[in-house]
Parts: C-alpha cells; structure tokens; sequence
C-alpha cells in the first residue's frame, strides 16, 4: 500500500428497534384472585352470607378452604378423591384427608358449589386460606383473565363468569334433565328439574361432582 493510498470508512449496519421502549416487567407480588359470596354456617350454627377473598392459581392441582366455610365436611373416599399431601405450600404438608363443599352465592340467587380440601393451615399472612385450582377454574368458567388483569393492579373484584352459550327453553331443559338424572314424566307443569330434585333431595348433601386427581404441587 502506498503512502498515497487512503483507507475507505467502514459502513457499519445499525438497526433501529423503534418498539423496543421498555422491557416486560418480569413479574410482581400479586396473585390472581376474586371476592366470592361465602355462604357457610357461624359460630352459631347460623347460616349466613360474607364476602371473601378466594386465591385462584390457575397452577394449583386441587382446590383448598378452610374448614370454617365448608359444608359437609367428609372422609376424601367418601367423596372418591384421592388423600393428598402437598409440596410447594408452606412445605410439605400432612395427608390430607377430608374435603367440604365450598358455595358461593350468585347475584342471582344460584348456589355454586365446589369440592375443597380440608386446610387449616395458615400460610404467611393469610390465616383462613381459601384457594381454587386450575380443573375448578375451567369447570366453573370463571373469567381468568379478568381476573388476572386486576390482581396485577392491586384490585380485588366480585367473580365474573365467561358467558356461556344462550340456549332456547327447550335445550335448557334438556341439559338439566340429563344433569340431574331426571326423567321429565316426573315434572309437574311449570317445574324444572332443578326444582324437582331439590325438592327430592337433601340439597346439602349433594356429592359436588368436582374431581381433582392430579396432584403436582
């Protein structure tokens, strides 16, 4: 190379990510949870109604509650559900063998019932732990996301349900038929199946046909 000759600039590739404005927060000290209508009995034996705060761990494989806001309270095999011991919950617990029907209360009267683990047990800060599952979250269509979205605000909100598809009177019936095992020569005029078998069954007692298997915490 000549003393004359000079070296020519370099063209260096430089790429511009416009979208690239902040990062994706890598988590928070939130967790996904909603205010259930608790209807359970009190000190008093009274039944009575009380806004609750329910955890929803759409990680969790069973779905746990005090034994305080449970009802019919039994042996796991006598619900046919597995005992279990849980890892990941403040340690490693002892068999748990009981479970109780949890029920929340709808806006318009309806009674939601879920099969829960007996578990008394505080954990950190919460004393009366009442936690759903991932299985409970899908059967009961609860609106995960919304839910989601307000807890990693710091909101707390009544549970909201996913809309489910709107049938005719007809199509109504028979799904409640078919749920309830009824068959409709039983009915009287104007009565539904849900009528019928409240009325022919100890309502309370009814084997709430949640099943939690899958035990992975």
């Amino acid at each position: 190379m000549s003393a004359k000759e000079t070296l020519e600039p370099i063209e260096e590739s430089r790429d511009l990510f416009i979208s690239e404005e902040r990062f994706i927060s890598p988590g928070s000290t939130e967790i996904s949870r909603a205010h259930f209508n608790i209807r359970y009995r009190d000190e008093n034996s009274k039944w009575v109604n009380r806004i609750k705060e329910v955890k929803l761990d759409s990680c969790g494989s069973v779905s746990l509650a005090h034994s305080k806001y449970l009802s019919n309270i039994k042996l796991c095999s006598q619900y046919d559900i597995p005992i279990v011991t849980l890892n990941g919950i403040g340690g490693r617990t002892l068999p748990i063998t009981k479970a109780g029907i949890l029920t929340h209360v709808t806006p318009q009267k309806k009674l939601i019932k879920f099969l829960c683990y007996v578990f008394d047990t505080p954990i950190g800060k919460t004393q009366e732990m009442i936690l759903l599952g991932l299985k409970t979250i899908v059967e009961a269509n609860i609106d995960i996301r919304h839910h989601m979205k307000l807890s990693v605000q710091g909101l707390t909100k009544m549970i909201r349900f996913l809309e489910e598809d709107k049938l005719p009177y007809e199509g109504r019936k028979q799904v409640e038929l078919a749920q309830y095992g009824i068959d409709a020569y039983n009915l009287l005029d104007g009565e539904s199946a849900v009528d019928y078998y409240r009325g022919t069954t100890i309502f309370e007692e009814y084997e709430n046909e949640v099943y939690m298997t899958e035990i992975q915490l």
